[in-house]
């Protein structure tokens, strides 16, 4: 299903997690002060670590911390401060992100200690662009996918806050990226309506598929497969040499849709990165 016997993870991580970390801090640059205010959004940066916040958002994916900011001798201040901030934010739900070369076992007394527990990976892919064609196994879209400018913003956005949880009062936040630097935008329509949404970040020679998200109603019509696809053929255009995304990791008991057709797009699984926060609430 993937290829996670890839050796040396950590030079893969050199490239992915700093590219990850630049677009993030793209789209925080982005954020509208309205939303920023609604939302109470902050970012903290460090050289190892990027802290994001949300308090209109207890969830993860706003609520995280992505790198070690200290050694194993530092750790249990630090993680304390952690613990506190989101607390005291009123924060139940969020995570700190650790890469395989910054995992050590005995981390993990220390981050048991303060209640948390690991939570579902995510797995990094990434693929070269200059390599000859992407094994790509040919899949079928029934729909119709374009590149969208500011015209088509709110059809975009529409599709993408639900499918991310993103707070209502967060409107305006994603599509910030519309026309800015390094950011390509795209919709799949079934007929004329918008299905599927997806996005394109590029920064130093490095393609990342990101945003992507589906209408219920038209899941299972290719909809993500032709999104990648599109995206790869215009990173290709572009003469870049990577591309990259991450995905929930794909587990037995918790099967993920999105890793697989990352997968056979020809992107596979260079690591998987660990994720540890309280636990989550019983489903």
């Amino acid at each position: 299903m993937s290829d996670r016997a890839q050796p040396a993870a950590s030079t893969h991580e050199a490239l992915l997690e700093p590219v990850e970390r630049r677009m993030y801090l793209d789209l925080y640059a982005a954020l509208p002060e309205t939303v920023e205010r609604a939302c109470g959004i902050s970012i903290s940066e460090s050289d190892r670590s990027l802290r994001l916040t949300c308090r209109g958002a207890n969830h993860p994916f706003f609520n995280r911390v992505m790198g070690l900011e200290v050694g194993l001798e530092e750790l249990g201040p630090w993680l304390d401060g952690l613990v506190e901030h989101y607390r005291g934010s009123g924060i139940g739900r969020w995570m700190l992100q650790i890469a395989p070369s910054d995992f050590d076992p005995a981390l993990t007394p220390v981050l048991a200690a303060r209640g948390l527990v690991p939570l579902r990976g995510w797995a990094k892919h990434a693929a070269r662009l200059d390599g000859g064609p992407l094994p790509i196994e040919e899949r079928s879209c029934e729909l119709r996918i374009e590149q969208i400018g500011r015209e088509s913003a709110d059809a975009w956005e529409a599709i993408l806050l639900p499918a991310f949880d993103f707070p209502a009062a967060s409107a305006g936040w994603p599509v910030a990226t519309i026309g800015r630097p390094g950011w390509l935008h795209y919709l799949a329509y079934a007929d004329d309506e918008p299905a599927a949404c997806a996005a394109l970040f590029v920064s130093s020679g490095v393609a990342t598929l990101t945003f992507a998200a589906t209408r219920s109603e038209h899941r299972r019509r290719g909809a993500q497969t032709g999104l990648i696809q599109k995206r790869i053929r215009e990173a290709r255009r572009m003469g870049l040499d990577w591309i990259v995304t991450e995905t929930d990791d794909d587990l037995p008991e918790k099967p993920n849709p999105s890793y697989r057709n990352v997968v056979r797009a020809g992107l596979p699984v260079r690591y998987v990165r660990t994720n540890w926060g309280p636990p989550p609430p019983a489903s």
